[in-house]
């Protein structure tokens, strides 16, 4: 039987994407662009893991989830559209691992592309008054399903957030923050990438130290904007603060 391996796919720490500017998606063209090497990142993970004896499933994380590019992509991954689980959409017990790839650090870091699920929305989201990043909440929502990281590409603030995290998870610094707006790719990123995940396949997964019930989310938001923060994942409750920016309000 092939083991599923799952790949959650971000495009903020992704290789040779040096500018947020870049991320616009007005500007067709340079996005299109940035939406290729999204796909090249996500190939190297999807060879390293047939490599490997996986199976794997990618779920475009970002946005709407239409930035890989089909012609491009490794026609053997199965690609998943998302449901109501977003980045961690379709994952279940039957996935033998998740595989984080172009991910980012957690809002108010002022590294490159620093956010919690909405840039324009969200100031922080806390989970039993710890402050979570996208790629430390996706973790626990693996272990809900008893399904263990392998691995993380991101940026540099996004590895060593995760790593703070997990400290034996192994991953990939692709982007070197100068800012908010700007980075550096590291040299040769997709040939560091392709090493990393193949030794990471070799072990068997990281589980965060986190508990997965009762939990108590405490988010809070840019403005006070109706914002409708929701979970499916875990039992606990969620309480909900909206704090007026009052920076951008004067």
């Amino acid at each position: 039987m092939i083991k599923k391996m799952l790949l959650s796919v971000d495009i903020e720490g992704i290789s040779n994407v040096n500018k947020r500017s870049w991320l616009n998606q007005k500007d067709k063209e340079t996005y299109h662009k940035m939406c290729i090497e999204m796909t090249k990142d996500t190939n190297v993970a999807i060879e390293e893991s047939i490599n490997a004896g996986f199976q794997p499933y990618v779920v475009d994380a970002h946005s709407k989830g239409k930035n890989l590019l089909k012609d491009l992509l490794d026609k053997r991954a199965i690609k998943l559209e998302k449901n109501e689980l977003v980045m961690m959409s379709h994952i279940d017990e039957d996935f033998a691992g998740v595989i984080f790839i172009g991910y980012h650090g957690m809002a108010g870091t002022n590294t490159f592309c620093a956010h919690t699920n909405s840039t324009a929305l969200v100031k922080k989201v806390i989970i039993n008054q710890k402050e979570m990043s996208e790629g430390m909440t996706n973790a626990v929502i693996a272990k809900h399903f008893n399904v263990p990281v392998f691995y993380i590409s991101g940026t540099d603030q996004g590895i060593k957030e995760m790593k703070e995290f997990m400290p034996d998870l192994i991953g990939t610094v692709v982007l070197n923050s100068i800012d908010f707006e700007n980075c550096t790719t590291t040299p040769n990123s997709r040939e560091l990438m392709r090493k990393d995940v193949s030794k990471a396949l070799k072990t068997n997964g990281q589980t965060c130290n986190f508990p997965t019930t009762n939990l108590e989310w405490d988010v809070t938001f840019n403005s006070n904007r109706n914002v409708k923060f929701t979970t499916d994942i875990h039992e606990g409750s969620i309480k909900y603060r909206e704090e007026m920016n009052k920076e951008k309000t004067n």
